[in-house]
Parts: structure tokens; sequence; C-alpha cells
């Protein structure tokens, strides 16, 4: 868990704009997750789940299941980490096997935000 914190806390550093953050901001406010102006935590820490499989090494398939599974464990509960853990999930199987095609499950944004993260090629 202290290194899935600490890769949250290096994708906080880097917050961006890009369609990920607008996508959950956008979320957040339809939700009523954000209550009264204050942004939700849990929501930068969402956004530094997805963005951290970017950072992620090849590494062994057990190793990145491992993973996933902690994750899983320990923000399942969360309603704002739906939608990143569902994008997570995906971007391990991403890793796993190093085909585009692992995205064709999710919806045009959701393929975009994780090409984004992986560097990849925008869809034609």
């Amino acid at each position: 868990l202290d290194s899935v914190l600490k890769i949250y806390r290096e994708s906080l550093s880097n917050r961006g704009s890009d369609d990920f953050l607008q996508a959950r901001d956008n979320a957040a406010t339809a939700d009523g997750i954000r209550g009264q102006g204050k942004t939700n935590p849990l929501g930068y820490l969402a956004d530094g789940l997805v963005k951290s499989l970017g950072m992620i090494e090849k590494t062994a398939v057990d190793v990145l299941n491992k993973f996933l599974a902690v994750v899983e464990q320990s923000v399942s509960n969360f309603p704002e980490f739906e939608v990143p853990l569902r994008l997570f999930r995906y971007g391990i199987r991403y890793l796993i096997s190093g085909e585009e095609s692992e995205f064709v499950e999710l919806i045009k944004t959701e393929r975009r935000i994780l090409r984004q993260v992986f560097d990849l090629p925008e869809e034609t």
C-alpha cells in the first residue's frame, strides 16, 4: 500500500487539465461528490491511480495481478474510485498483453484517457 500511495503522490504533483481531470470534475459535480466548492481529496487520489499506470514498468504478470488486487482491495469501497478503478483494471490488462484491443469494451472517452496515459496515438 505504501508503494501505491507513493505513486499517487507523484501523480498528484503532475496534475494537469487533461480529459480525465475534466471528466472526473464533471462527474463529481453531477454526482454531488463536491460540496460547497470544496474538492474531494479522494478524487485526486483516483486521478493519481489512473495516471500511475503510465509509471508502471513492464514486469511479471503475477506481480501486476497482485498489484491490481491490492489496489482493488484498498479502494473498491469508495464511490469516487468506480471509474478510475475500471480504467486501472483495463490499463493493467493492457500492460500484461501489450494489445490495444484490451480497450475495446471501454467507451470512447475512457479509451482516450488510457491512450493519453500510455502515450499511444489517438484512435482513427
